[in-house]
């Protein structure tokens, strides 16, 4: 016989028969489905609920611009020429301000979030915010206790028990209203309403914890997600996932409030800086008009002069025309003193008053302070996040410097140039002095009086409608920012429903899938026949049901119509085909690994042959390992084939089996060389003696695998079985055992599926015994 007659090479994929191996595992998927839904439904209860709120605002993007101040026509809205209060906003900068964290701690100082209540649930615990049936009231000087967990277990409406998380020593009955002062912490506790009933406060379980404020601000900075609803608009969506959804929606309604109000109030501070301004001066121009206002009508009751001659009126209309140009000229002067004298100071541009204030026209000094206000806007928000030095800022210090020089620079330029029209002005009022001294001596002085009187009331007018522009300008400012929509809730984020199903589906099904495939596409053990057929073309002897151990390892003797010994009897009944007309036969029985049943169906074969009235001999070969003896417990396996080689000459030890013509001889003394032994010309004699006193014999060998001694023993016998064991024998094992040249020349070799699970009842049908049949599974 060569490798060809045994080894099956064909690799033909057999679905049928994989779906039925597939199909057996049928149990898992509702195993498996049921557990998924299980710890689904757990991790839903236990999972703290989490909502998504958002609110919409509108962002300007740089659009919408301030309000102007002064008046006249060159701006074309009644502002005066090229300057708007609060500048230009830029989008990013106020997305960069809106999270920042002075916005977030201004927000979070506005609410009452010092405090967090939960209530313990079965499952899990909630945070209850304004729905707690007790509040805390914090001692503020004494220790600040943060992020320390207070449990209260309400024994009455007005009796609770009080106990610190993480200290298992520290449990006191409390009251309200009653001040709790330890090492570390001291509060009182008051009921938020005498009208909750007393189950409210009984029934549950609650606690509390003080926050750190940085911490919260750190959270919520984290948590704040920023999207456009669109690339198109400036409409953006500001969202937070939190547990309590009044907590969640209050937070973003302030913070988005307070985003309004940020732009306005930077709208609003020039206009205030010039109205405060514009009021300084009004003090003292009010009590020079008073005074001069006295002065000129003392005069006249004392002179009884009421108005000047047409001429004085005259000198006086050209004279109060010049010493408006001059007053105008001087503010200029002043304006550009102190311009010059805040930039050279290094003070905060924020407060630097526009030139508009001081009636400044001049277009590329207006344009050089619009440009310095909005450097120090992006300087400002980058400020907001940015405590240490930014690469970007020192981009923006040095572009401030270098405009603050170029301003100094242009002031000063237009300075000369206003000192020589000042010049101009003062040359035009001599020559009106000396016109004035022509006049008489009561007209000259009542002149003068009333010159200073109406330069006077001219600044009081120039200032006080310069001041209800600024006023005006204030009231029109309006946010860059506005609320379109105000916080509501979205949606559920945690626990995920959707996600819930998927998870369910992947356990149920994906993963029952994935156990299957490596129980069956990865599995290297033989089942079956198909298996079997798989590998080799040797002939299956039979398939031998699986049963249970019991103390009974014979079950042929005592269920003779069982399932188990029609196996062995349809065994018996193949090997006639091996049979001969000689009077006896020897049978060898092997495996490839321990552990498969050689020497169980060795000894059941030799029993089923014994049964037949055949005189049987089962000899026990296995010299390294042996285990015949554990089936046969009334006999005594201290001497059998093994003292043999030591002592041919003595009497064999056979000893009588448990059936009438069953002999047994067991391996006895186990020697240190049985290969060198079984090879010896004494095993000749052995079984020329054996055979010429029994019919059958059957011989337990060795593994194929591990040792060489079946090999040896093969020539002395008629026919060769190899038991192979369903769901233990490795299919890698098995091929390489048949691949073996020993293996492939021994003659008359056949194949034993032991172990098999057949149902109850399989055998007896099929040979038609199930009346009165009994087979122990």
């Amino acid at each position: 016989m060569g490798q060809d007659d045994i080894l099956n090479d064909e690799r033909n994929f057999d679905f049928k028969r994989i779906f039925s191996k597939v199909l057996k595992f049928w149990y898992l998927y509702p195993a498996f489905l049921l557990i998924s839904v299980i710890g689904a439904v757990y991790m839903y209860k236990t999972t703290v609920p989490m909502y998504r709120i958002s609110t919409r605002l509108l962002i300007s993007d740089g659009d919408r611009h301030g309000s102007a101040i002064g008046r006249g026509n060159e701006t074309g809205g009644g502002g005066l020429p090229g300057v708007v209060l609060g500048g230009q906003s830029n989008m990013e900068n106020q997305l960069i301000v809106l999270t920042s964290y002075k916005q977030i701690e201004k927000a979070l100082k506005q609410l009452d979030f010092g405090v967090s209540y939960f209530k313990k649930g079965i499952f899990l615990t909630n945070e209850i915010y304004k729905n707690s049936p007790f509040k805390v009231v914090l001692d503020t000087t004494s220790v600040k206790i943060q992020n320390r967990l207070f449990n209260i277990d309400f024994i009455s409406k007005s009796e609770f028990k009080l106990t610190v998380e993480g200290n298992d020593k520290y449990e006191r009955k409390c009251k309200f209203f009653e001040k709790i002062t330890e090492p570390g912490f001291a509060f009182t506790i008051v009921p938020e309403s005498d009208d909750i009933d007393e189950s409210e406060y009984v029934s549950g379980s609650y606690s509390f914890k003080v926050n750190s404020l940085r911490q919260m601000v750190l959270s919520y900075q984290a948590k704040i997600r920023i999207e456009k609803i669109n690339q198109q608009a400036s409409i953006i969506e500001v969202s937070i996932v939190e547990n309590n959804v009044a907590k969640g929606v209050d937070f973003l309604n302030t913070l988005a409030q307070m985003s309004v109000n940020y732009t306005l109030d930077k709208k609003n501070q020039i206009a205030i800086n010039t109205i405060n301004f514009i009021e300084k001066q009004l003090v003292g121009v009010i009590d020079s008009l008073s005074v001069a206002e006295k002065v000129l009508e003392d005069f006249r009751s004392h002179n009884e002069v009421m108005d000047v001659s047409m001429q004085g009126q005259m000198i006086i209309q050209q004279s109060q025309d010049l010493e408006n140009q001059r007053a105008a000229v001087v503010v200029r002067l002043d304006y550009y003193n102190y311009l010059i004298n805040y930039l050279e100071a290094n003070r905060d541009v924020q407060d630097l008053k526009v030139p508009s204030v001081m009636g400044v026209d001049d277009p590329s000094l207006t344009s050089l302070i619009t440009e310095l206000s909005t450097l120090n806007a992006e300087r400002a928000s980058l400020q907001f996040n940015s405590k240490e030095v930014h690469p970007q800022m020192i981009r923006i210090e040095k572009n401030i410097n270098s405009l603050k020089n170029s301003i100094v620079e242009n002031t000063r330029s237009i300075i000369s140039t206003t000192n020589l029209t000042l010049k101009d002005l003062d040359q035009r009022l001599m020559q009106l002095s000396s016109q004035i001294r022509r006049l008489p001596r009561t007209e000259q002085m009542l002149l003068g009086i009333q010159r200073k009187f109406e330069l006077t009331d001219g600044m009081y007018t120039y200032l006080m409608e310069r001041r209800s522009d600024a006023l005006l300008a204030k009231a029109a400012n309006l946010p860059d920012n506005e609320i379109i929509e105000e916080a509501i809730p979205r949606r559920m984020v945690a626990p995920d429903k959707t996600r819930s199903i998927i998870v369910v589906t992947l356990l149920g099904l994906f993963l029952p899938s994935l156990v299957i495939f490596v129980l069956v596409f990865i599995d290297d053990k033989v089942h079956d026949k198909e298996d079997l057929e798989s590998i080799t073309k040797l002939p299956l002897m039979g398939q031998i049901p699986f049963h249970k151990k019991t103390s009974n390892k014979l079950l042929i003797i005592d269920q003779p119509r069982s399932g188990l010994a029609e196996a062995f009897r349809g065994i018996r009944t193949s090997l006639g085909f091996f049979q001969s007309e000689k009077p006896n036969h020897t049978y060898l029985v092997t495996s490839t690994i321990p552990g498969e049943g050689k020497t169980y169906c060795a000894a059941n074969l030799a029993v089923s042959f014994a049964q037949m009235k055949k005189k049987t001999l089962l000899v026990g070969y296995d010299l390294r390992k042996p285990a015949l003896h554990n089936y046969f417990d009334s006999v005594t396996s201290d001497k059998g084939v093994g003292d043999y080689y030591v002592n041919p000459s003595a009497p064999l030890n056979i000893q009588r089996g448990v059936v009438e013509s069953l002999d047994l001889l067991f391996a006895g003394l186990q020697p240190p060389n049985p290969s060198e032994l079984i090879s010896s010309p004494k095993t000749d004699l052995l079984f020329e003696k054996l055979k010429k006193e029994y019919e059958v014999i059957v011989i337990d060998s060795p593994p194929l695998a591990l040792v060489s001694d079946t090999h040896l023993l093969v020539k002395y016998s008629d026919a060769n079985m190899l038991v192979v064991r369903h769901n233990y024998t490795p299919k890698s094992a098995l091929k390489l055992s048949l691949q073996d040249v020993k293996v492939a020349q021994m003659e008359h070799l056949s194949v034993i599926l032991n172990g098999m699970p057949f149902n109850k009842g399989d055998y007896a049908s099929f040979y038609g015994y199930r009346k009165g049949y009994y087979w122990e599974q």
